[in-house]
């Protein structure tokens, strides 16, 4: 008999005799087994102990009907909404309904506004979706925007263009200043001047928020209101609201039919279909004052109008109202409630993703993301239901891997696996790509490249010296060589966060030529590379860096 000594177990097996079953991303709520007696069996499954949970590691808790938790938003922000043919809720949180499928201006101010058309569904979405228009002006120039399911038509000085939107942030017509993404089965817009962004969820939801800070908050106007803290002045000119908002130039949409008089038995189906948003399910929403019955109403019209087209449609409409109403709940009560379950409005993921009802932010694990990412302002969200990896597993190209198998991206814009070991393109940084898809990198021995950085009036040297300038509005010029050959130069201008970058210039060999080229890179930066060896990195965020190899000092 020979003896030998095991180096590593398989995946899914640990174990001095690598006979213990191990379950791939762990088992929450369960019992990591193995069911074959064979040794070519598949790895150990997870077999969950708890009903309530479910899902590859147990840990999906969508089947736990009646699970309330208390959450708490701090955001610095407020939102306005929108749902059915006759729910809205201003920014100062006046309800109230008002039955209307026209187009109405949620949002009115000099430069932007934002009209919404609702068009009620029986037989896809079932739902009362929104196709929102979006009137922007920006530096002298007007474009429309049309938003209707996952496609957004640009109309302005150059044409019409037309644009799907994606899981990746993009600018609708070149213009950077807005933001469109999809999350799941949402789409996200951001104005980034006007700290403006909205939200159309698949089941008919428009949330529409503004930062307390938006350069426009004192200036509003629309049926979200004139956000002035006062709810009170929202209701007393409700329909006065409706009057000046309604655009009778643009098209009126189609909502749900009430139930047919004619019909009993179908309006007690959808009586017994929507009574869950009066009963216990949502009771500890109903207790906190969320009124259960504009949604009810919309749930029984949603109901036997998309029952023509089967009842399985008819179910869909029930379950896009609770679904709205959920998340009401959570907004103006703080409740995130665990309504569904997996025989009652079951949601399904694609990419070994789970279902969860609450995330709370707008950025998932995902390889290559740095920690302190997280944290930032971006990722802050107003939570939504939707579908997440699950614990302990990271996006990766849109599928859920384990850290040890994010992959890392380089300057190149490749993947390389972890442990791989690359050059960054300037030769300066030798680096291992590692767990969770982050770099490890260290210096070579060859000579790099030093990077000048200015934030507001603040200025850091290639040497590391920091310091500020008063000038609120002037011209700098931030680097030129001895020759007068390359002169970049920077104008400031007062504003009201402090010091503010109203342009950046680059003068050339005397403007005779132009070896540069210059790139968008992503939504907020731009990349200007001169030959030979300076890049300039701009950020719209108002981070400007300068990059320069060493060996240009000896030469200017």
């Amino acid at each position: 008999m020979e003896e030998r000594q095991i180096q590593a177990c398989c995946n899914g097996w640990s174990g001095e005799y690598c006979d213990v079953p191990e379950c791939l991303g762990g088992c929450l709520f369960g019992t990591c087994v193995d069911d074959v007696d064979s040794t070519a069996s598949s790895p150990p499954r997870c077999v969950c102990n708890n009903p309530n949970y479910k899902g590859k590691s147990c840990d999906e808790n969508t089947n736990a009907q009646g699970e309330v938790n208390k959450t708490q938003n701090q955001l610095d922000l407020v939102t306005c909404m929108s749902a059915g043919e006759d729910i809205f809720r201003t920014f100062d949180d006046a309800s109230f309904n008002f039955y209307t499928t026209c187009t109405v201006g949620m949002l009115r101010s000099k430069d932007l506004q934002i009209y919404t058309q609702t068009e009620c569904e029986p037989d896809n979405k079932c739902s009362c979706k929104k196709v929102v228009t979006m009137e922007y002006t920006f530096n002298g120039q007007t474009t429309v925007y049309t938003l209707e399911d996952y496609e957004v038509r640009s109309d302005g000085p150059g044409g019409t263009e037309r644009m799907d939107v994606t899981s990746e942030k993009q600018s609708p017509g070149g213009e950077t200043n807005i933001v469109v993404k999809k999350e799941d089965s949402s789409v996200y817009v951001w104005f980034m001047t006007e700290e403006v962004s909205f939200r159309l969820d698949d089941n008919g939801l428009f949330m529409l928020t503004i930062k307390r800070t938006s350069p426009i908050a004192g200036s509003l106007g629309g049926i979200c209101g004139n956000f002035d803290g006062n709810a009170d002045n929202d209701q007393a000119y409700l329909t006065k609201l409706f009057e000046d908002n309604t655009d009778a130039n643009r098209p009126c949409g189609s909502g749900f039919e009430e139930c047919p008089a004619d019909d009993p038995s179908l309006a007690d189906e959808a009586v017994s279909a929507c009574d869950y948003l009066r009963g216990n399910m949502f009771r500890e929403c109903i207790d906190a004052g969320v009124d259960p019955e504009p949604y009810y109403q919309l749930c029984l019209r949603g109901y036997c109008t998309a029952a023509a087209n089967g009842r399985d449609k008819a179910e869909l409409a029930r379950c896009n109202v609770l679904d709205v109403y959920a998340y009401m709940c959570y907004k103006e009560a703080s409740l995130s409630v665990s309504w569904r379950s997996e025989n009652f409005c079951s949601k399904t993921c694609e990419n070994g993703m789970v279902y969860t009802p609450m995330v709370p932010t707008a950025c998932p694990l995902t390889c290559g993301m740095p920690k302190k990412q997280y944290e930032s302002e971006a990722c802050r969200s107003d939570g939504h239901a939707g579908c997440v990896c699950p614990r302990g597993m990271f996006l990766l190209r849109g599928a859920c891997v384990l850290p040890n198998d994010c992959e890392c991206m380089g300057d190149d814009q490749k993947y390389y696996k972890n442990g791989e070991v690359i050059r960054s393109s300037d030769k300066c940084l030798e680096c291992t790509c590692g767990e969770y898809g982050l770099w490890s990198c260290s210096r070579t021995s060859e000579e790099c490249v030093g990077t000048c950085s200015i934030t507001g009036n603040t200025v850091t040297t290639y040497d590391g010296l920091m310091y500020s300038f008063s000038a609120p509005s002037c011209y700098l010029t931030l680097l030129q060589d001895k020759t007068g050959q390359l002169k970049v130069q920077v104008q400031t201008k007062e504003c009201p966060s402090g010091t503010c970058f109203a342009g950046l210039w680059g003068i050339i060999n005397n403007g005779a030529s132009l070896p540069a080229v210059l790139r968008k890179v992503s939504t907020n930066y731009f990349v200007v590379d001169i030959n030979p060896g300076i890049r300039i990195i701009v950020s719209l965020d108002g981070l400007i860096q300068i990059a320069a190899e060493t060996a240009l000092h000896r030469r200017s």
